[in-house]
């Protein structure tokens, strides 16, 4: 169609030049660099100069016997050159509006898929902590928090609230693997660690399958409860079933290793309350008298057997089990102590086994602690492997996913898709016309208005960095204007005052607009700013302040367009011309044009029509001035042209002989020709104004919403950072991070790291089992629970403190606080890493004399007198990640056995340490002093030598500063 009309046109034209008619070619140009679909804007570019040559071409044939030929030609290829630059600079501008809309798009379509992914892995890690019924309060807790809190304290201090119900009727389960260190030492320490993930993996699926949820891990010690999620009736059962399918999953761990290794289970039925503790390494764990007895089942049980109390019994609705007298009484002080009555469940088909029990238990308050033995390490001095190996299941079933891989695996998965989404985006993007008017996409179709009012005055109001563009487009189109008055009419005094002031005021606005711009690559130094600071300012408010931009744009718009007209004054009732040949066959050309003119500024009268077309473009140049703003100060200029033309400088027009040849067969005049002609031109400009407008609009629309997205997604991150860190310290949530963006996560990889100068801290509050009482004045226990919560947050919140940073809080274990020093590295790129025993044990005690003077603080308010019984040891460890679906961080080996120890055989008030731990306090320059108490029996390690630190909390009269 386009090639069509073109090339009707140059027939037409080809007859000979047709000044004053006016030609089409400014349609044309305008047509070729805006509108026609070029790939490239080079294309566009040639094919505009390919119509200028054309049309100069027949211009120049037809021409010949025009007055002062060559000067009408040259200013005709000003305005043609005048044209062309404006119609690539309107396509470039819509051309990166369109751009960034698509950009903008292709970012909101990245950031809901974000969203979608962080949320699955916010669920997920949500899920590996938490059971469902509380993951949502404590998720929208976390949100709260992040958005009324500092956020660089989020990971410090992400909430203090208590998350803790009360659940009736429910069955737990405590399950040990027996002879745990056959295992440790048959295995190296990679092969154990994947083991143990297996191991705990394959239980968490007989778990979830049977109805039960995971609660903790403690060493080898793993504890269930069935009733929490659901309120079958079943839970009995449902216990039962995952016991005797633990004991048949260590069978097949036996089998294949060939290592005498079983299980003792003990389930109690009663109620229990569940919830979270502290605000670091959220640990979803539970209390009550009930879970006590629980735990002192399973250490009275039968390894191969389900041992299970009177209550649960009753409640026991299938009947295959063999069931037979279980007189634990026997094999437990506390069972006999308050007369429980228990049975034992042997697994069908299945001979009793007769493995003993092993000598390294620990009980404490009724609360299980680490009974990891001692392994063979082979970790040298300052040395630190950090070693990674895939599990013996090299791939998972979906369930067995971790959280820490899968969901990062989905989001990979989901960004390299973002493409073949956009593919099916980009038809749907409003950019049309026919999406203008008829498309709901927030955007009113008449006066392209924002249906939601807040958005306007925001819009409006925007910045706008690329004001400096639009002055320097106009400054171009304004020579443009001037070369042509000088070519064509003659130069006076006051055209040279008039047309050099508003040349003047358009380069100092230019001046301005750039200056700030152009400032920032120069300068070199900021004490060598010669410029003033004035000018800067008034640069940045330049492109800052909406109302100075119109301001601007207004009376510069307004001054050109006065210069196009104003020389119309000149010809007004002129009758220099001679009588007009009106006769058909007489050429145009050479009747037109009087040798004897009387005024040579009204020679070429087309010309003002011309310089009108430009001064009117000026106007759309400004990309973010609005589009009725601009309607409006063309059609005042229109209606100005319109009012010259027609009343003042009538006769001008009407003495030319020729009409517009696409008006002949309408009869108009030459007059109103030129009118027309401008009206046209204001509506093709108001058209493409219309679309930069709406396109500006819908990427205004598109950069709301993904900055709610890009929030909304950021909040997530922060969220899952914050669950990532509670479950992993940091410097492994970063492994995971980084090694499941580079492999396949279905490959479940069992991370672990052997550290050999690790200082081990477990701290407790002995008194807290008489001071926890179930009763209603305490709501059935909720209330110690609560005063327990408030102690482990002042001692996380120790953690906070910076000579503390490397002090990793492990879990909570009941009321007993476990933490380590020395398992951070510095560079994990390097295998040598420098580790500094005595820095880990000084830092460790100091943080240990903190937490009783926590203690002692939070005894003042709430009337107490607790005190905390603290042991420390120092040596090599092994730590690793257990489990893939509820993954968590552990320690292992000796050093973590001793630190135990040294706890439960501890004073009151005091910290005990082992001899190599007081050495090094000696033979630092700390000012911690130790007492020897002596040899001490320690089970599984026969008489040891102990220490007890002094602290101002245990000799008042004695004064220690601590450091």
């Amino acid at each position: 169609m386009w090639t069509f009309f073109t090339n009707v046109y140059y027939i037409k034209i080809g007859r000979g030049y047709q000044e004053p008619i006016m030609r089409q070619t400014f349609y044309i140009i305008l047509t070729t660099t805006v509108l026609l679909p070029f790939p490239r804007k080079l294309y566009s570019a040639m094919s505009g100069a390919v119509v200028i040559t054309i049309d100069m071409a027949l211009s120049a044939i037809g021409s010949s016997s025009l007055r002062k030929v060559h000067v009408v030609l040259l200013a005709d290829l000003v305005f043609f050159l005048t044209t062309l630059l404006v119609g690539l600079y309107i396509r470039y501008l819509i051309e990166v509006m369109s751009r960034r809309a698509f950009l903008d798009r292709r970012e909101c379509v990245e950031s809901r898929i974000k969203i979608e992914t962080e949320k699955n892995q916010e669920e997920k890690f949500l899920q590996s902590i938490l059971p469902t019924h509380i993951a949502s309060e404590v998720r929208n807790d976390i949100r709260k928090a992040i958005k009324n809190s500092d956020q660089l304290r989020m990971t410090q201090k992400p909430f203090n609230k208590l998350y803790v119900e009360k659940h009736k009727n429910v069955s737990i389960l405590y399950a040990d693997i027996v002879n745990s260190m056959l295992l440790a030492a048959s295995l190296k320490v990679s092969d154990l660690v994947a083991t143990l993930n297996d191991l705990f993996g394959r239980f968490d699926d007989a778990a979830e399958k049977n109805g039960c949820m995971r609660i903790k891990l403690l060493g080898d010690c793993y504890y269930c409860v069935s009733g929490i999620l659901n309120k079958s009736p079943r839970h009995a059962d449902n216990s039962v079933v995952t016991g005797l399918a633990m004991i048949d999953i260590i069978r097949s761990v036996r089998e294949k290793r060939n290592i005498n290794v079983d299980m003792r289970i003990g389930i109690h039925t009663g109620n229990i309350l569940g919830g979270l503790l502290g605000l670091r390494k959220w640990q979803f764990d539970i209390w009550s008298k009930d879970v006590t007895i629980a735990s002192h089942m399973e250490q009275g049980g039968v390894p191969g057997q389900v041992h299970i109390t009177q209550t649960t019994k009753d409640l026991l609705q299938d009947d295959w089990y063999d069931i037979q007298p279980g007189d634990g009484h026997l094999r437990d002080a506390y069972l006999q102590t308050h007369e429980i009555k228990t049975y034992l469940i042997k697994p069908a088909d299945q001979p009793r086994s007769r493995l003993g029990t092993p000598e390294s238990e620990k009980v404490s308050n009724g609360v299980r602690f680490q009974r990891q033995p001692s392994t063979q390490s082979n970790c040298r001095a300052n040395i630190s492997k950090l070693q990674k190996r895939q599990s013996s299941n090299d791939f998972l079933p979906m369930s067995r996913r971790g959280a820490i891989g899968y969901s990062l695996h989905q989001y990979r998965k989901m960004v390299s898709q973002v493409n073949k989404i956009m593919e099916n985006t980009i038809d749907k993007m409003a950019l049309s016309k026919r999406d203008q008017w008829f498309s709901r996409v927030g955007i009113q179709p008449l006066l392209l208005t924002f249906r939601e009012s807040g958005n306007e005055r925001p819009y409006l109001n925007q910045p706008d960095p690329l004001f400096k563009h639009y002055l320097t487009s106009m400054l171009i189109i304004y020579l443009g204007i001037t070369i042509i008055h000088v070519l064509i009419w003659s130069s006076t005094v006051e055209f040279w005052i008039t047309y050099g002031f508003v040349l003047l005021l358009i380069i100092v606005a230019c001046v301005f607009a750039w200056v700030g711009y152009i400032w920032l690559y120069i300068k070199k130094d900021d004490n060598e700013i010669v410029l003033s600071s004035s000018v800067l300012r008034i640069s940045r408010t330049v492109w800052k302040t909406t109302g100075l931009r119109v301001t601007i744009w207004l009376a510069i718009s307004s001054m050109i367009l006065f210069c196009s007209i104003v020389g119309l004054n000149e010809c007004l009732d002129s009758s220099f011309f001679q009588p007009f040949n009106q006769h058909n066959n007489t050429n145009v050309n050479d009747t037109y044009i009087s040798d004897n003119t009387k005024d040579a500024n009204c020679e070429y009268p087309w010309f003002y029509t011309l310089s009108a077309v430009l001064a009117m473009t000026t106007t759309s140049v400004f990309l973010r001035i609005h589009f009725l703003l601009k309607l409006m100060v063309n059609g005042v200029s229109l209606a100005a042209y319109w009012y010259i033309i027609d009343v003042r400088s009538e006769e001008v027009f009407r003495q030319q002989a020729a009409k517009f040849a696409d008006w002949e067969e309408f009869d108009l005049p030459t007059d109103r020709s030129h009118c027309f002609y401008l009206t046209f031109v204001l509506l093709i400009l108001h058209i493409l104004d219309r679309q930069v407008e709406y396109i500006c609009r819908l990427d205004y629309l598109m950069k709301v919403k993904l900055k709610a997205e890009q929030e909304e997604a950021r909040t997530m991150e922060l969220i899952n950072r914050i669950l990532l860190h509670n479950i992993l310290p940091p410097h492994v949530s970063r492994f995971y991070l980084n090694k499941q963006l580079e492999e396949d996560s279905q490959r479940v990889e069992a991370y672990h790291e052997e550290r050999c100068a690790v200082a081990v801290l477990f701290a407790s509050i002995p008194s807290f089992a008489d001071f926890y009482y179930e009763d209603g004045q305490n709501e059935e226990g909720l209330r110690c629970i609560q005063l327990l919560n408030e102690i482990i947050c002042d001692f996380d919140l120790i953690l906070g403190e910076r000579e503390f940073q490397i002090v990793e809080k492990i879990k909570t274990i009941g009321s007993t606080y476990m933490a380590a020093c020395g398992l951070q590295v510095q560079d994990r790129g390097s295998l040598q890493t420098e580790e500094n025993p005595t820095e880990n044990v000084v830092t460790l005690v100091k943080f240990a004399v903190s937490m009783m003077e926590r203690l002692s603080e939070l005894n003042k308010d709430a009337m107490q007198d607790f005190q905390l019984r603290v042991g420390i040891s120092v040596g090599p460890v092994m730590a690793g990640v257990v489990g893939t679906v509820k993954p968590q961080y552990d320690i292992w080996g000796d050093t973590v056995n001793v630190a135990s120890r040294m706890e439960s055989t501890g004073i009151s008030g005091r910290i005990q340490v082992t001899k190599e731990v007081a050495d090094l306090l000696s033979a630092s320059e700390s000012p911690f002093k130790c007492e020897s108490r002596g040899e001490i029996f320690v089970k599984g390690k026969g008489e040891l030598t102990t220490y007890l630190l002094k602290t101002p909390y245990d000799e008042p009269h004695i004064q220690i500063t601590v450091f």
